[in-house]
């Protein structure tokens, strides 16, 4: 369960769909439905979903005591496969995160999905337990910023510092605005991109996810998803912070050198500064941006492309 439908899902996410698939195989069942996500849900009990239920006054046993009492043993186990409605509980989870703007799947879009499915088992037994669909969303971002709180107790890890270096390179065309570091910047070429191609932004997200050993850009902002065609880049900006605070990082300071024979951008960059450490959760002070020209040499001295390099330095807590 390392490739395909679920590379974005948490190592406790797949924990519970290998847990599901030994319930099935526990109650000589040939098939792996809803409920048997629900019993590992319960069982893998210390990730985002079981705290949940916690918070909503579920007693765990008590939901694996109400799904066994329904599903009741088979008499054979064979080959357990997926059903239809663990399929689609897979497709609410993955639709729950996109809701949520998350760019993983885990225990608690699992448990969003079980909920929207409606009309299993584990719908029903959730239903049963006043578990409903608002009130789940609620407390999974609640939970989830309680986790991200710098005040949260427990023992303390020394601080990890990290560099990361980013680059990115985008060639100029007609008909598109140009977007520089959020800003809006007059001229008669733009950057071309899936997104509002903001060449600098994309830079400094390269990075940020290369200082905490995430995935790239590519994996988080397809270009071939419709989702983030023609999206600020600021906001997925904000999107790559979600993921580094989830991984309990911080940002110390980004620097970055714009390449760009045209237009010039001095005017522009305090506002650039600024908008970034913003999306960033900082100081723009802790925010460096140059701009220097190609001295007429190569693709972004003829004019055809803006490129940039930047560094990041951030700390775990």
């Amino acid at each position: 369960m390392t490739s395909g439908p679920f590379d974005r899902f948490t190592e406790r996410a797949r924990t519970v769909i290998s847990l599901a698939r030994e319930e099935a195989q526990r109650f000589n069942h040939n098939y792996v439905g809803p409920e048997h996500l629900l019993l590992g849900l319960v069982r893998q009990g210390d990730g985002v979903a079981a705290k949940v239920l916690s918070n909503l006054g579920v007693e765990l046993p008590k939901v694996r005591s109400t799904v066994e009492f329904i599903i009741g043993r088979g008499e054979v186990a064979r080959e357990t496969g997926m059903t239809p409605r663990f399929k689609k509980v897979i497709e609410l989870a993955v639709d729950e995160a996109r809701r949520l703007r998350h760019h993983y799947i885990g225990t608690e879009h699992l448990l969003l999905g079980l909920i929207r499915e409606g009309d299993g088992i584990a719908a029903g037994v959730l239903d049963s337990l006043g578990v409903d669909l608002e009130q789940g969303r609620t407390e999974v971002v609640k939970v989830l910023r309680q986790a991200e709180s710098p005040f949260r107790t427990g023992p303390r890890r020394e601080p990890t510092t990290r560099i990361g270096v980013g680059y990115d390179v985008h060639r100029l065309g007609e008909g598109r605005p140009l977007h520089l570091g959020g800003v809006s910047i007059p001229y008669h070429l733009g950057l071309v991109g899936h997104s509002d191609a903001d060449v600098l932004v994309h830079a400094v997200m390269d990075a940020l996810l290369g200082a905490a050993g995430l995935h790239d850009i590519g994996h988080y902002f397809p270009n071939d998803d419709p989702h983030w065609k023609g999206a600020s880049s600021i906001d997925m900006l904000t999107t790559v912070m979600c993921e580094l605070r989830r991984s309990r990082f911080e940002v110390e300071n980004v620097d970055s050198t714009i390449i760009a024979e045209e237009p010039k951008l001095a005017p522009y960059i305090p506002e650039m500064r600024r908008r970034i450490a913003t999306a960033l959760g900082t100081n723009p002070s802790c925010v460096g941006v140059k701009a220097t020209t190609a001295e007429g040499t190569g693709p972004e001295g003829r004019g055809e492309s803006i490129a940039v390099h930047s560094v990041a330095l951030i700390r775990q807590r």
